[in-house]
């Protein structure tokens, strides 16, 4: 959609331009539900589906927006704008392979590509965090870790990543310990959480103490 000039009217009068942002796409969504209406194709299951899609990412969007507006921003590394699916899902097998083979150093570059192609999928995020844990890059592992669940929070496999990564790089006995019981919640019978929720637990118990 372009930003036209009955769009530029509707937002002028904004003082902040991320409100002025909000407020535009806010509209645009409205607007194309009025003119599904008009076309009589808005209660078809393929506009609630692409409806449901745009409401998504258009959430996404605000998201980034709001954390953008704050003072202390940081651009994150892999929000370069690039994006592509295809190509993104291409270097993830690679990426998998290699981990495979054991060439983490590979794996992570090629995750890497994964993640700033398609930085929305949890499991690419994930699978970076996995082989950085082999390669001991704990605060790397961490981070990609955690970003893994935020963008899925049930994801079992990236909450026992982001608790090891925490432990081993941050010392944050207590964080371990939360997203280990976590990962139990999801999978109550995940090996690999219920040995590091006993691991974070007395390491906590030490720092307590």
């Amino acid at each position: 959609m372009f930003f036209d000039q009955a769009s530029a009217a509707e937002v002028r009068a904004a003082a902040d331009p991320a409100d002025a942002g909000s407020h535009w796409r806010r509209e645009k969504l409205k607007d194309l539900v009025w003119r599904a209406k008009c076309l009589h194709v808005h209660d078809t299951p393929e506009f609630a589906e692409a409806i449901e899609q745009l409401k998504s990412l258009t959430a996404q969007v605000e998201h980034i927006a709001h954390a953008q507006a704050q003072p202390n921003y940081r651009t994150p590394w892999w929000m370069d704008g690039e994006y592509d699916d295809a190509r993104a899902e291409a270097h993830n097998d690679r990426g998998v392979a290699l981990q495979k083979q054991k060439k983490h150093d590979d794996a992570f570059d090629e995750f890497t590509k994964a993640v700033r192609l398609a930085p929305s999928r949890a499991v690419y995020h994930a699978n970076r965090a996995a082989v950085a844990l082999k390669l001991g890059r704990d605060a790397c592992a961490a981070s990609d870790a955690l970003h893994a669940c935020e963008r899925d929070p049930n994801h079992v496999a990236a909450h026992v990543r982001a608790a090891t990564a925490t432990l081993r790089a941050r010392r944050d006995s207590e964080e371990s310990l939360r997203l280990f019981e976590r990962a139990l919640v999801l999978d109550p019978g995940n090996v690999a959480a219920a040995r590091g929720k006993a691991d974070a637990s007395a390491a906590a118990g030490a720092a307590r103490a």
